[in-house]
């Protein structure tokens, strides 16, 4: 969790390739105790926080087909945990949060309103937002 955490302060603080390098770090560690324990889901769920606030980076750049990637893994992931763990309902309060992602060619224009950003072509988007239905990140 410790980068995930840097990852957070070093976007806050606008470091944004550094803490890139830390979700990606982080992302590392936990798909390996993921996949090393996988009857524990609280690393899957951190797996899945990880994906979630590396997309919110990534889309804050502009980078938005790399973010649907992220979200589309933390969303993955989520479902599944619901699933797995239908008496857990920590695991489908996460599910709402998420961005809605439906056709390819809706992506930016979905990724954008997630965050309450209204773009003309050709803009980048500006620093995300946190905030409920805006991509909140989390800890």
């Amino acid at each position: 969790m410790s980068h995930n955490n840097l990852g957070l302060l070093l976007s806050s603080t606008g470091r944004l390739a550094e803490a890139e390098r830390a979700y990606r770090d982080a992302l590392a560690l936990q798909k390996q105790l993921a996949a090393e324990f996988p009857a524990r889901p609280d690393f899957r769920l951190e797996l899945a926080r990880s994906h979630n606030n590396l997309g919110l980076l990534l889309s804050s750049t502009g980078r938005l087909k790399e973010a649907e990637t992220a979200y589309r893994e933390a969303l993955a992931l989520w479902k599944q945990l619901a699933a797995d763990y239908p008496t857990h309902p920590e695991f489908r309060q996460e599910l709402p949060w998420r961005p809605r992602l439906t056709r390819p060619g809706k992506t930016r224009g979905r990724l954008l309103r997630c965050r309450g950003q209204n773009l003309t072509r050709g803009k980048r988007p500006a620093v995300f937002r946190h905030g409920p239905g805006q991509g909140t990140p989390h800890h």
